[in-house]
């Protein structure tokens, strides 16, 4: 055998493991539940093996701490929201679609109860709810059920969520890909604002 047709071999075959790793599926059990403490716990079956990942204490009371955090402040003016949460809320945006695109929801199931100290409030997260419902693909919804049930009589915040997503590891290569493609454009254009600000 010629050193060329040896080589050809070992890229042909180098190749051969490399597509087999991007087609490799991967299926995600994913439960996310609120009761007292936010609850995190995640099953990544690849192929006949299967890990299951919980979320550490330490950054569940984290976690918890910084939501409470952020419901119990005062309420921000126009411009913070502006400044804060606008390019927050575009890049969420983006990266949902950037991943709904990619993989197949094989499940979802939500079932919240909520209520909050004032009654508009809890009126208002419902409407949320369903306008948030109703942004999804279609093609998860149709494999999925929700119950919202707005409770006006106690304050509660019990959530569930959990679901079965599918896709391969290509695909979750190209989901981070373009999740950092993203991020970087998005911080190039906050800097060519924030430089048109200093200019003016």
């Amino acid at each position: 055998m010629s050193l060329g047709s040896g080589i050809f071999l070992f890229l042909a075959l180098l190749c051969l493991i490399v597509f087999c790793i991007l087609a490799m599926p991967i299926r995600i059990h994913f439960c996310i539940k609120h009761l007292k403490q936010w609850h995190l716990s995640c099953t990544v079956g690849l192929w006949c093996k299967q890990k299951q990942m919980q979320l550490p204490e330490k950054i569940k009371e984290r976690v918890t701490s910084f939501l409470q955090h952020s419901m119990e402040q005062e309420t921000h003016t126009q411009q913070s929201m502006q400044i804060y949460w606008k390019p927050i809320i575009k890049f969420l945006r983006e990266a949902f679609h950037i991943a709904a695109r990619r993989i197949q929801l094989e499940r979802l199931y939500i079932n919240c109860r909520i209520g909050w100290e004032r009654a508009d409030y809890t009126a208002y997260s419902y409407g949320v709810f369903w306008a948030f419902v109703s942004f999804l693909p279609i093609q998860w919804r149709e494999h999925s059920e929700m119950i919202y049930e707005p409770d006006f009589q106690t304050v509660c915040k019990d959530i569930v969520i959990q679901g079965i997503i599918c896709c391969r590891v290509g695909q979750l290569i190209g989901i981070l890909i373009a999740w950092f493609w993203l991020m970087v454009q998005m911080m190039l254009e906050q800097n060519r604002e924030e430089q048109k600000q200093y200019e003016n």
